[in-house]
């Protein structure tokens, strides 16, 4: 538990939580001494009769009169003050703040918004003013706030302190961290990045998340220019990427010819068994016809003389037979009629059978010669892609060895200046040290100053060169790795596409038997 002194505002003053600060600023909070709650110290708008009873209170319990809140207020008390204008008071805690303006500033870290378009002819924020959040959107939470401007006018002063930044230059540049830009196909008419000039963000428009951005042009027009990170893509170029049709297409003729051979497969499979058992009938048939006959030729050879004679001594009947000549005539003509039907019924279906056969690898063959071709077009349009990505990397390895080149002469001139500045100062300090009247503003000593001015400047002029040129070729270098990770993928999608699938479909083979 803490004691009555500590005050969600004193602990939030002790984190440093300048946002809690500024809610319990605005709600009419002020900050307690342990004074003021020891001896309950009136607020700023007690009467004087209040006034001296607590000072008579005071200087009974301790001796002497302790100061009221408004004479001493706590060296903790901290007001966020974005832009203070030095000539108004800032905020003195107890004031009333105009809360009709900062309905949205409630929830203090939640508020976030870019300031687009600002008004100069307004004034600034001061603090106990209205603070106008339509344009401090994303001045709340200042600490995380970090602007990088994209489109530097050189015409215009830097940013200080307290004015207010166009953030209409921020749009894509909010988290500055994960904002990288590659620019693949450069337009060499156009002057390269430089750190603070202008970058057309309308390319910018696919290169926000670049980590999880490859973009593969399969049908690439060679009327048209190359691709550039953030044009816009023409996806039409990108239907064999996203769905590969001719594949599919092949993928479901060969699915439906197998489905249709499985049918056909059926259906001859159970005419083979139909077929299967009218042999069956007719084999067994012929066997006992066979035997019959057998039976016949033998009991014609017979002869009275003969040994194997014998005579029946039986009571059965030796004529047992029960089935007529004519009965025995019109089940063998059944039999014949059967497997005639059978053979005249399978004749259609090997007819169909090779029909079909040949009308699926038709369309096999077909679907095999689309696919090919379309292996073919993306390989060829994969080649021009990785041969313009070459060309880019050339063009852009010689922009690093020109850059670097730009660099080192940069180096050496401002090396040079360093000499002449010294030489300047030390000539001019010389003649400082002149004694007395000699200690005179004559024509030498304005040249010298008017020299070190133009140095000065000079050299501000090469660094911010120098500047400029190290954050273009950091750039370049960038790009150029994207450019090489590029190359990789283009290469690895031919290995791919033409070792990998083209070998695989060069063992396909469709012919019918």
């Amino acid at each position: 538990m803490f004691t009555p002194d500590i005050t969600p505002l004193m602990l939030a003053a002790h984190k440093n939580n300048y946002e809690i600060i500024k809610i319990l600023l605005d709600r009419g909070a002020a900050v307690p001494n342990p004074h003021d709650v020891r001896y309950h110290a009136p607020d700023v708008g007690s009467t004087q009769e209040q006034l001296r009873d607590y000072q008579d209170i005071a200087r009974s319990r301790s001796g002497r009169p302790k100061p009221s809140r408004c004479q001493s207020r706590s060296s903790q008390e901290l007001a966020i003050i974005l832009n203070h204008d030095p000539d108004e008071p800032g905020f003195v805690a107890g004031e009333h703040m105009k809360l009709a303006r900062l309905e949205l500033a409630i929830d203090f870290k939640q508020k976030k918004a870019i300031i687009l378009n600002h008004d100069p002819d307004e004034p600034g924020f001061v603090a106990g003013e209205h603070m106008k959040l339509a344009r401090l959107e994303l001045a709340i939470d200042f600490k995380q706030k970090k602007a990088i401007i994209l489109n530097h006018d050189p015409d215009e002063p830097g940013f200080m302190a307290g004015e207010h930044m166009k953030l209409a230059r921020l749009e894509l540049a909010i988290d500055f961290k994960q904002k990288k830009a590659i620019i693949l196909n450069h337009d060499p008419d156009e002057p390269g990045f430089v750190a603070g000039e202008h970058m057309k963000l309308a390319r910018l428009e696919l290169a926000i998340y670049f980590k999880q951005k490859k973009a593969i042009i399969l049908n690439h027009d060679p009327d048209e220019p190359g691709f550039v990170a953030g044009e816009h893509m023409k996806l039409a170029r990108l239907e064999l990427a996203i769905d590969f049709k001719q594949k599919k297409r092949e993928i479901t003729s060969i699915l439906g010819g197998q489905s249709l051979l499985k049918r056909v497969l059926e259906q001859l499979n159970e005419q083979m068994r139909r077929l299967r058992a009218t042999r069956y009938l007719l084999d067994r048939d012929l066997q006992y016809k066979q035997g019959a006959i057998d039976l016949d030729m033998g009991s014609l050879s017979l002869k009275p003389t003969d040994l194997c004679l014998s005579v029946y001594e039986g009571y059965a009947n030796l004529d047992p037979a029960q089935i007529s000549a004519d009965e025995y005539n019109a089940y063998s003509g059944q039999n014949i009629k059967m497997a005639a039907r059978e053979v005249t019924s399978a004749r259609p279906i090997r007819m169909f059978v090779d029909t079909l056969l040949k009308q699926v690898i038709n369309d096999l063959l077909e679907a095999y010669k689309k696919c090919n071709h379309a292996f073919h077009e993306r390989i060829k349009e994969t080649h021009l892609a990785k041969a313009k990505l070459e060309d880019m990397h050339r063009e852009t390895t010689e922009k690093i060895a020109a850059m670097q080149y730009n660099i080192l002469q940069l180096q050496k001139a401002l090396a040079d200046k360093e000499g002449n500045t010294a030489l300047a100062h030390t000539r001019l300090g010389r003649r400082a040290q002149r004694i007395g009247a000699e200690l005179v503003r004559d024509a030498p000593g304005q040249a010298l100053y008017y020299e070190c001015e133009m140095l000065r400047h000079s050299t501000e002029q090469l660094q911010q060169m120098l500047q400029e040129a190290s954050a273009s070729l950091r750039f370049l270098l960038q790009t150029q790795i994207q450019l090489e990770e590029d190359i990789n993928v283009k290469m690895n999608t031919l290995k791919i596409d033409e070792v990998d699938c083209m070998v695989l479909r060069d063992t396909m083979d469709y012919h019918s038997y």
